[in-house]
């Protein structure tokens, strides 16, 4: 059976009430990044055992011209999101693209060359990308670059495998929340697949209480 880690999308480190409950947080820190004394501080407060997902900011993948374009302010974006990933010490950093990062070759030699300047960081590279990727082409060419496809588990025909794997929920238009019925199909899902372990990250306005509730019906 998978074992599911269910966590929220916070906008800060979660506090002692929150670790005691769920072992997983994904964050999307306030821009600009905090102080490298600032996140040294929030990662010395946390559980060791507490695992942290970093989205990746904008500044991190876009610089002054179009998407991954490597220039001055790309450099620098990206230099300190590695900073804080490697301060926060976490397990998985998450970037997403939009349309205007396409399928064709020379978007994908751009986004290898993005994975490539995280090589010798230890983390877990997540890409959720959204336009003209589809899972069918998104799932190979993530396998091919070596990161996790970031995906909806309510809204996959096509399902990543592997023996971990990384969902993120997002609640939006009509849905609004996820209840009892929906966070069962998140488990359906993630079971059908062979992962061993599944990070699943919530985002709505009650992502803890509803984070909590999946991970009780797991155990």
């Amino acid at each position: 059976m998978t074992r599911i880690h269910a966590g929220a999308l916070l906008e800060r480190p979660p506090g002692p009430k929150y670790a005691t409950a769920l072992g997983f947080a994904e964050l999307a820190l306030p821009r600009p990044l905090p102080t490298d004394k600032t996140l040294r501080k929030w990662r010395e407060e946390l559980p060791e055992d507490l695992v942290l997902s970093l989205v990746v900011p904008t500044e991190a993948i876009k610089g002054a011209g179009a998407p991954l374009r490597f220039d001055d302010a790309l450099e620098a974006g990206l230099a300190r999101a590695r900073a804080a990933a490697s301060i926060l010490e976490a397990k998985f950093v998450v970037f997403t693209t939009g349309g205007d990062v396409t399928t064709g070759p020379r978007d994908r030699k751009l986004l290898r060359a993005w994975v490539e300047r995280w090589a010798e960081d230890p983390v877990t590279i997540v890409w959720q990308p959204t336009g003209l990727w589809d899972p069918e082409q998104a799932i190979p060419f993530a396998h091919e670059l070596g990161v996790l496809y970031g995906f909806d588990p309510l809204d996959a025909d096509y399902l990543p495998g592997g023996d971990v794997i990384y969902a993120r929920l997002r609640a939006f238009g009509m849905r609004k929340r996820f209840h009892e019925s929906l966070l069962e199909e998140v488990v359906d899902a993630i079971e059908q697949t062979d992962a061993e372990d599944a990070y699943v990250a919530l985002e709505s306005p009650s992502s803890f209480r509803e984070a909590s509730r999946l991970a009780l019906l797991c155990t």
